[in-house]
């Protein structure tokens, strides 16, 4: 998956807190399982420090749909460094997609314009391939057909089959906000476990609070 999009941003670096990377992001796991966040599936990811050659720095993932949380939690000096990235998420290849189907609308141009002759040919192509892009659509939001999270990264016709099939709505957004909270939630009732147990000042509503961006359509 190939991130588009940052949606929100949060971190925290809290002082004199040493713990384990790995236990931190298990921890995690446990509370998000325990609040029951459906379609939401968990993974160890890497990433580059700085350029190709430096070090690598583990992340948790955790994934739903299109939308991905990227959360970290290492030692940083005498402190410990917690951070989320929530992004939007889209396959890659779509580009390839959208020139092929560039292609085939060309070679249905000219068999149309070949079989009809040229101005019955285009009249011809001009009604099928909407026809024919409305029909794919309608199997695939059915799921009689897979492949929508192809569709989805495809530019042109991505953007249509949202459009036609899944236009944003109130019920969207609450969703898409709903899993953002119980995420982050369980990112801070985590912190709140390992401060409270070494003694340290819980965090505070200030210091809770993720940057927020403009969330949009699927």
């Amino acid at each position: 998956m190939a991130r588009t999009e940052i949606l929100s941003h949060w971190c925290k670096l809290i002082e004199n807190l040493q713990t384990s990377s790995l236990d931190f992001y298990a921890a995690i796991e446990q509370a998000i399982k325990r609040r029951e966040v459906p379609d939401t599936t968990s993974s160890r990811v890497e990433y580059q420090e700085g350029g190709i050659f430096s070090a690598k720095r583990e992340y948790l993932r955790v994934e739903r749909k299109n939308l991905a949380f990227d959360i970290c939690g290492a030692p940083f000096g005498t402190g410990f460094f917690v951070s989320s990235w929530l992004g939007k998420e889209a396959p890659k290849g779509g580009i390839f997609i959208f020139m092929g189907f560039l292609v085939s609308c060309l070679i249905l141009i000219a068999l149309f314009q070949y079989l009809f002759g040229f101005f019955m040919g285009l009249i011809l192509w001009i009604v099928a391939i909407p026809c024919l892009v409305l029909l794919l659509g309608h199997l695939i939001n059915d799921g009689k057909i897979e492949g929508e999270e192809i569709v989805l990264a495809t530019p042109v016709l991505g953007g249509l089959y949202n459009m036609i099939y899944h236009p944003m709505s109130y019920y969207k957004q609450d969703t898409i906000q709903m899993y953002q909270a119980a995420i982050h939630a369980a990112v801070t009732e985590v912190v709140d476990e390992i401060t409270k147990a070494k003694g340290l000042h819980a965090l505070t509503d200030m210091e809770r609070k993720p940057v927020m961006k403009e969330f949009v359509a699927k």
